[in-house]
C-alpha cells in the first residue's frame, strides 16, 4: 500500500477534480483496508473545503452502502466492509467510491446512453437479449424504439458484442460516425478512437460498411481496420484473445518495447517506472497485464523481467534482482 504523504496527496487532487480513476482506484483500495478513522485525512488538510457541500448522515450511509453493493464480491467471499468516519462532513471523500465504480444510465427521448467511466468492464443486456460489454471509457446508445422493428446503437469506445438472433431484426453498430456492422446473430468486438476503427470477428459473420466503399464481409479470425485520415479500410487475420483481453480486465501486449509498457503504466496507473542500470528500449515484452491492479501488473514485469521494485511516491524503481 503506498505511502500515507502519497494518499494524501491523491485525496488532495480528488478535491481539486484533477485525480486518474487508477488514482481513484488506489484511494478505493486504501480505504476498502484501512482499520480506523486515521485513513481519513483532517478536513484541513484538504484544499478548497469551503466549497463542499453538506449531507446528511442517514443519507451519506445510503449512498455508501450503494456504492459498496456495486462490486459486490461472491456470495462465498466474506467482504470487510469500510466504517464511516466523518461522511456527513467530506462528502468529496465519499465521492471517491463512486467514482472507481461509476456507471451512467441516462434514459432519454433519443433512447438509453450508456457510459463506463469506472475501471473495470461493465456489462449490460439490451432488451433482446443481446449481452454487451463495455470497456473503460466507452458510451454506447441505444436507439429509441430499440427491438420493435429495428436494432440499432451507436459506440465511441471499445465493446464486445454477443448478439441473439431476432429473425428479421438486423443488428446494426455505428462505430464512431465511420463504420457500420451489421449482423443477425453473432460476437465481435469494436474499437473506435480518434485515428482508427477495428471490427474483430470471434464468431458467426458481420457485414462492414463504409460510405463510398463496397461493403466488407468477415469471418471469425478477421479484423476490418479503417484508418481514418487516409479512409483506407483493410482486411486482414485477427487473434482474437488479443484484441479481447481487456473484457477479462487484461490489456494486451505482442512484442513492444518495455518503454511502451511503462507508457501504459504511467498513463493508466498515474506511476512513473524508472530504470536503474537497465534500457528499456532494448526489452521488449509480450504478455497481458492487469488493466485494474498495479500490484499485479508489477509482479508481471517482475517476473517477466526479472526485476526487483522500490516505491517512493508516485515512482517505482526498477533493478535487476
Amino acid at each position: 500500500m503506498a505511502d500515507k504523504q502519497h494518499i494524501r496527496k491523491l485525496f488532495i487532487k480528488l478535491a481539486a477534480g484533477t485525480c486518474t480513476p487508477a488514482e481513484k482506484a488506489q484511494l478505493k483500495e486504501y480505504l476498502d483496508t484501512a482499520t480506523s478513522d486515521e485513513a481519513l485525512p483532517l478536513i484541513s488538510d484538504l484544499e478548497n473545503q469551503d466549497s463542499w457541500p453538506e449531507m446528511p448522515a442517514a443519507q451519506a450511509d445510503a449512498v455508501l452502502e450503494n456504492i459498496l453493493a456495486a462490486d459486490a464480491p461472491a456470495d462465498n467471499v466474506v467482504y470487510k466492509r469500510f466504517p464511516v468516519w466523518r461522511i456527513a462532513a467530506a462528502v468529496t471523500i465519499l465521492m471517491v467510491l463512486a467514482a472507481v465504480t461509476y456507471w451512467i444510465v441516462q434514459p432519454g427521448a433519443a433512447g438509453t446512453l450508456y457510459k463506463n467511466e469506472g475501471m473495470a468492464v461493465r456489462t449490460i443486456t439490451l432488451p433482446d437479449g443481446t449481452v454487451v460489454q463495455l470497456n473503460k471509457g466507452a458510451v454506447l446508445q441505444v436507439a429509441a424504439g430499440f427491438n420493435k422493428k429495428t436494432r440499432t446503437v451507436q459506440l465511441n469506445g471499445e465493446a464486445f458484442f454477443s448478439v441473439a438472433p431476432a429473425a428479421g431484426k438486423v443488428f446494426t453498430v455505428t462505430a464512431g460516425n465511420d463504420l457500420q456492422i451489421k449482423v443477425l446473430g453473432t460476437e465481435f468486438n469494436v474499437c473506435t478512437t480518434p485515428g482508427h476503427t477495428q471490427v474483430v470477428l470471434n464468431k458467426g459473420s458481420v457485414k462492414v460498411e463504409m460510405a463510398a466503399a463496397p461493403p466488407m464481409l468477415l469471418q471469425p479470425g478477421e479484423m476490418a481496420s479503417l484508418d481514418k485520415k487516409s479512409r483506407l479500410l483493410r482486411k486482414e487475420k485477427a487473434d482474437t484473445l488479443f484484441f479481447t483481453a481487456w473484457k477479462n480486465n487484461f490489456r494486451a501486449f505482442k512484442n513492444e518495447k518495455l518503454s511502451a509498457v511503462a507508457s501504459y503504466i504511467k498513463t493508466h496507473y498515474g506511476y512513473t517506472l524508472v530504470f536503474e542500470q537497465i534500457t528499456p528500449a532494448d526489452l521488449y515484452f509480450t504478455g497481458y497485464l492487469s488493466s485494474t491492479d498495479p500490484d499485479k501488473a508489477m509482479e508481471t514485469l517482475e517476473q517477466s523481467f526479472n526485476l526487483k521494485r522500490t516505491m517512493k511516491a508516485d515512482s517505482i524503481f526498477l533493478h535487476k534482482q
